[in-house]
């Protein structure tokens, strides 16, 4: 319900905007999450690919990776991340679930969270807007 301009000073306003971190089910827990509902190999091979010193087992915020990001923080996130993409390429097959064949996407969601948890550590003043997730049923 917001205008175009009360959108654009918004952004101007933050480094991120993304949805409320909020878990529900067990999503409290990256790794256990992943592998309770998706290929475990894929996270083992996931977790060697990131390398140390990220919070495998932080919590998962609710459809990651969508948000608005200012471009400098932007640019390094699209940057490590096509760096784990082009390493993951070489270890994911096509699985012939059809679920399981959106494993870059389920990966993305959980990258997300551990850069956006990272970026918090590391930059403590980060200027972040949590909004409230919206589905269809609160927009009818």
């Amino acid at each position: 319900g917001r205008s175009n301009d009360e959108i654009r000073a918004l952004v101007k306003q933050f480094d991120i905007i993304t949805n409320q971190p909020e878990t529900w089910d067990d999503m409290d827990n990256m790794r256990k999450h992943y592998k309770k509902y998706h290929i475990p190999e894929h996270w083992d091979a996931f977790e060697r690919v990131m390398g140390p010193g990220w919070d495998f087992e932080a919590p998962l915020i609710p459809h990651g990776a969508i948000g608005t990001m200012q471009t400098d923080v932007f640019l390094p996130y699209m940057t490590r991340w096509n760096e784990v993409v082009a390493e993951m390429s070489k270890i994911i097959t096509p699985s012939t679930d059809r679920y399981q064949r959106r494993a870059f996407g389920f990966l993305a969601e959980r990258f997300f969270s551990l850069y956006f948890y990272r970026l918090l550590s590391d930059r403590p003043n980060t200027k972040v807007l949590f909004l409230p997730i919206i589905t269809g049923e609160q927009v009818r």
